[in-house]
């Protein structure tokens, strides 16, 4: 019986060590993920193709709290931790954002491109934009814009519900959605230089089974 449990502790204790180093490495590579019905798949290269079902997702991904400081106005807000997501369902739009350009060069992440979120705080939608983006942040339980998964460290796993489209400012259910592919760029500034710098942006082409 003793046995039995000393290896029942010692198989715990590996599958603790083998998570801590994956969460490590997704840390270090800024890994991203697509969750679907108790599914998890790992965004790990620059430009990665998804194929998920016609229904309800979410994205995922890691970051810093976002600090906001209410006595300054908006404009003069230092830089804070938010990732910014954006939707299009033609792939050139995709090559209007690459490694090494400004922030501010970029017609979907540039300042003011952010859209406004629901009454509820949260987007409510995925909503297709050649000039606008998810900006998505989590500061505390009364402040945010995504669900708070885990948090390791200074890190918080983070999540994007995704529980239907907005196409062409219409509200489409996803299983209602007339194409069978689109595509989602992330980023997400993790120094804070407002500069696009690898392994800070993923494109993501996804298509329904």
């Amino acid at each position: 019986m003793k046995i039995l449990r000393l290896r029942y502790l010692l198989l715990c204790g590996v599958l603790l060590t083998q998570s801590c180093k994956s969460t490590k490495t997704a840390l270090k590579n800024n890994y991203a993920f697509f969750f679907q019905d108790g599914k998890k798949t790992t965004l790990k290269e620059n430009y990665q193709t998804v194929k998920i079902n016609k229904g309800k997702f979410s994205l995922r991904f890691y970051n810093k709290r976002y600090s906001f400081n209410k006595k300054k106005p908006y404009y003069a807000q230092s830089a804070t931790y938010a990732a910014q997501a954006a939707a299009f369902v033609n792939e050139f739009e995709l090559e209007n954002v690459k490694v090494g350009m400004q922030v501010s060069d970029v017609p979907f992440f540039a300042f003011g491109s952010g859209m406004a979120t629901g009454i509820n705080g949260k987007y409510e939608s995925l909503a297709f934009n050649s000039y606008g983006h998810h900006y998505l942040m989590y500061e505390n339980q009364d402040s945010k814009r995504v669900n708070l998964i885990d948090t390791y460290g200074d890190y918080l796993e983070l999540e994007f519900e995704i529980n239907g489209f907005n196409y062409d400012r219409v509200e489409v259910k996803i299983e209602d959605f007339d194409f069978d592919e689109f595509y989602i760029v992330l980023f997400i500034d993790s120094n804070l230089n407002k500069i696009i710098d690898e392994n800070e942006l993923k494109k993501i082409e996804v298509r329904f089974n």
